[in-house]
């Protein structure tokens, strides 16, 4: 999905996933190849698109997988020297990482406060409210579902981490 005949060819951008939305907010006008599929690497595809662009930007999160494997094949990139290793990109580490700079978002404090929610007709919703009734302690994961903690459920009882309450709940029942 590279981009069309009226894109900038001065830079190109070779992304996937959800970065590929990061990359069209800062840079509208740039060249992108997104990526539906990493593995195996379309290397011809790549190769094509590098050979339209001056400069080539890798945008992806974490381990520069893509960045390896293109520079493996004899391509020049740019990539983690400019974008994050860790943690989530975003569009203002994107465009830092392109060299732009973002315009500041307008202030939101006049907006009403809204707590997160389980979605409409969330299947937990039931089984939390029967859980409280029986008064039950109820030891969690993480997951959208730890969302019963919080009012108006206030069901769940523990959440340390993914794939404790089974732990959890073993140890409280040996506890006593």
């Amino acid at each position: 999905d590279a981009a069309g005949d009226d894109a900038d060819r001065a830079v190109g951008i070779i992304t996937s996933g959800i970065n590929y939305q990061y990359v069209r907010e800062v840079a509208p006008d740039a060249s992108v190849l997104k990526l539906g599929m990493v593995h195996p690497l379309p290397l011809q595809a790549i190769r094509a698109f590098a050979a339209e662009v001056e400069t080539l930007y890798i945008v992806e999160e974490l381990d520069p997988v893509i960045e390896e494997q293109v520079r493996a094949a004899g391509l020049a990139v740019i990539g983690k020297e400019r974008f994050p290793l860790c943690g989530e990109l975003n569009p203002a580490l994107v465009a830092r990482g392109l060299g732009q700079e973002l315009p500041a978002a307008p202030a939101t404090s006049d907006l009403p406060v809204r707590p997160p929610a389980m979605c409409p007709g969330c299947p937990h919703r039931g089984v939390f409210w029967i859980l409280k009734k029986l008064g039950l302690t109820v030891t969690g994961d993480i997951g959208c579902y730890t969302l019963g903690v919080a009012p108006p459920l206030l069901a769940m009882d523990t959440c340390v981490c993914m794939g404790a309450s089974i732990g959890v709940a073993h140890g409280l029942e040996r506890a006593g």
